[in-house]
């Protein structure tokens, strides 16, 4: 049919003859290995003005607003109502027990066995 004599041919324009292509010969054609990919001008002043968080919330101005007005920098939580959560070390189940040599919590005799051979570390609190 139509293309028979461009499927040998690589130069040719067909979809037969672009999947033939090797990456090589499409980077001749694209404009060569030299030739650099543009980056916008958002992504170069980007890159060349970074910013870290404190630059930001000062020139930001939420400094200056009402102490009413709720911000970053006013976001606080209440302390919390139930003392923290003792968790197994070796489980991560709920630790009921606290190692005598080293406090940390564990759950049952059997995650006391293991703690005691592989996690206690004997600090002192």
């Amino acid at each position: 049919m139509f293309g028979d004599d461009d499927d040998e041919g690589g130069g040719s324009k067909t979809a037969k003859g672009r999947a033939r292509q090797t990456i090589s010969d499409k980077r001749i054609l694209d404009g060569g290995p030299g030739k650099k990919k543009k980056s916008s001008m958002h992504i170069r002043t980007a890159l060349l003005y970074k910013k870290n968080l404190s630059t930001l919330i000062e020139e930001s101005g939420i400094a200056h607003l009402p102490p009413h007005t709720p911000t970053y920098l006013t976001a606080v939580t209440p302390p919390p109502k139930y003392p923290p959560r003792m968790l197994c070390t070796v489980c991560g189940y709920w630790g009921r027990y606290k190692c005598r040599k080293c406090s940390l919590a564990y759950c049952d005799q059997r995650c006391e066995a293991v703690h005691n051979e592989t996690r206690c570390e004997r600090r002192v609190i």
